[in-house]
């Protein structure tokens, strides 16, 4: 799965650190979902696009 989440952070400001700690995992959980290795279950999914401004759909999808 293909994320926006690097851009999105960035665009608010913030860091990994601070991504992670308002969404509740570790660091290295939030860099895995960001480079795409792990998906996030849905309720973190929801978290993070709620912290970034955005959406599930806007910040996820398929790899095509």
């Amino acid at each position: 799965m293909k994320t926006k989440l690097k851009a999105a952070r960035k665009k608010e400001g913030l860091t990994q650190a601070q991504v992670a700690a308002q969404t509740q995992i570790s660091e290295r959980i939030y860099q895995e979902y960001e480079s795409g290795r792990r998906t996030p279950p849905v309720d973190k999914a929801i978290r993070l696009a709620r912290i970034l401004h955005s959406s599930v759909e806007e910040l996820f999808y398929l790899k095509e």
